[in-house]
């Protein structure tokens, strides 16, 4: 109770500073001449206006081409239809097996997975071999003799002749 007792006098302090700011703004800009639009002969300014600049003249349409060319208008233009037209996706076939070589001579723990972009038909993981060599590969690429077999959202997939082995993005706690 004594919060909101607190919260209601600061909020009239600070409405009787803006009552009183308000105030002198308003004495400050009446005491002041302010310039208007010569209107002291009671025309109007958009008279006064129209006297100095002329009529407006809009441009003529064959300033346009492109409009005239591809009309918005026309008689054979339909209503939109509304139901969105329904596509099919295909999921991408798996890669066919990757020839590889049987000895790698890069250790699989030199090769640092950085990231991933896993999406329906897209899947890329960003490898770094030395440093500030990292490069986006997809599957069936190779890296020394180690080849991509597969991508997915837990890590990358490597195999060398009869060696496999998986880089994981996030390494398990042991949990």
């Amino acid at each position: 109770m004594m919060r909101l007792a607190i919260q209601l006098v600061s909020l009239i302090v600070l409405l009787a500073g803006a009552a009183t700011l308000f105030a002198q703004l308003s004495e400050t800009i009446e005491s002041q001449s302010i310039a208007t639009p010569a209107t002291t002969s009671g025309q109007s300014p958009a008279l006064i206006v129209r006297q100095k600049l002329g009529e407006f003249q809009p441009p003529l349409p064959s300033a346009f081409p492109q409009t005239l060319s591809r009309p918005a208008f026309f008689d054979g233009r339909a209503f939109p239809t509304s139901k969105p037209k329904q596509t099919q996706l295909t999921l991408p076939k798996p890669p066919t097996e990757v020839a590889v070589p049987t000895k790698p001579t890069l250790p699989i723990d030199k090769i640092k997975l950085l990231g991933l972009h896993v999406e329906l038909d897209v899947q890329r993981a960003l490898l770094e071999i030395t440093p500030g060599s990292a490069a986006w590969r997809t599957v069936g690429e190779k890296i020394d003799a180690w080849a991509i077999i597969s991508i997915d959202v837990g890590g990358v997939t490597l195999k060398a002749g009869s060696q496999t082995g998986k880089l994981e993005l996030y390494r398990s706690l042991g949990r």
